[in-house]
């Protein structure tokens, strides 16, 4: 009716505009394939990313004039600082201001469900998940009555209601966990030691979560065996989901577009050895094992090693 209406109030971090992209790529930002990439948008979730404070800044001030020229109210609570690294001795020095007011620099910053900390640990990430896993599988327990549901039934409630929230972006942070190296130690024969194995398998965050609710639909005391646990209710642990998931999530990136953000970022990844390839390089080699069984695995390469061992000692004595 020619009249303007009324301001948003803007309830999440920052609200993304598509607009306002053009605005923020003449800054000195990171760079994939000497692409700049100042920011990251989904949804209604904005990330801006900075080499320096003063670009920092100035890319704050930037949203802060579109939000007020559209009429768009940002809130500040929400909206937070991560300085990432160790080249800033003195954080207190530091400040920075949208429209007038000071946003506040943190250690971590929850972005898509994820916990991103200043260290680029994930670990964090992965204790946020199993505790919100906990929270679901309490609320499991209070609203059904166990011995009304058969074993099957509350493991279907289990994969549909918690599963899914301890797996929760499996492929960002498997590849970073320590259980990687026991895992293909063991499925490459070069330890021993089962028990050892999987005792690390069932400290993992989301085994945690899964060993609690398994000992609950069975009946058994919280102390029981994991592995008669394991046995008895003929179920996996998750880590070898999660591999499975990151895995398949690999797969998928290393056939994407040329061109694209994750096509570059995965060839930085394996050109500069960083972290997340660097660690999942190792199970790769593992793939075609965990899709024919993943808790057999090491049966399958002992089996290999014992033939290639009776294959050599053939030969000497020939």
């Amino acid at each position: 009716g020619g009249k303007l209406s009324a301001r948003k109030w803007v309830t999440g971090a920052i609200l993304v505009i598509s607009d306002l992209s053009p605005l923020l790529e003449h800054e000195i930002c990171p760079a994939l394939s000497n692409t700049p990439i100042s920011h990251l948008l989904w949804a209604d979730d904005l990330i801006m990313l900075s080499l320096c404070k003063t670009t920092c800044q100035n890319q704050i001030n930037t949203l802060g004039n579109y939000c007020k020229e559209w009429g768009i109210e940002v809130n500040e609570i929400k909206t937070q600082i991560v300085i990432f690294g160790n080249n800033y001795d003195d954080l207190d020095s530091l400040k920075f201001v949208l429209l007038g007011n000071v946003l506040k620099i943190v250690d971590s910053y929850c972005y898509l469900g994820l916990i991103l900390h200043k260290s680029g640990e994930l670990r964090t990430a992965e204790l946020t998940l199993k505790n919100k896993a906990m929270r679901a599988f309490f609320g499991l327990k209070r609203t059904v009555i166990r011995s009304k549901l058969s074993f099957k039934a509350l493991n279907t409630l289990f994969d549909s209601l918690i599963k899914p929230i301890a797996l929760y972006g499996a492929p960002v942070w498997t590849p970073t966990s320590a259980i990687n190296k026991a895992i293909i130690k063991h499925c490459t024969g070069r330890t021993m030691d089962v028990d050892n194995f999987l005792s690390k398998v069932s400290r993992t965050m989301s085994e945690k979560v899964h060993l609690s609710f398994l000992k609950w639909a069975l009946g058994v005391h919280r102390k029981a065996s994991n592995i008669g646990v394991w046995g008895e209710s003929g179920r996996y642990p998750l880590i070898y989901q999660s591999i499975r998931l990151t895995l398949n999530y690999y797969k998928r990136i290393s056939e994407a577009a040329e061109g694209t953000f994750i096509k570059a970022a995965l060839r930085e990844q394996k050109s500069l050895k960083l972290p997340w390839f660097k660690n999942i390089e190792p199970l790769l080699k593992l793939d075609e094992i965990f899709n024919l069984n993943h808790v057999s695995a090491f049966r399958v390469m002992k089996n290999k090693n014992i033939v290639l061992a009776a294959k050599k000692n053939h030969d000497t004595w020939c």
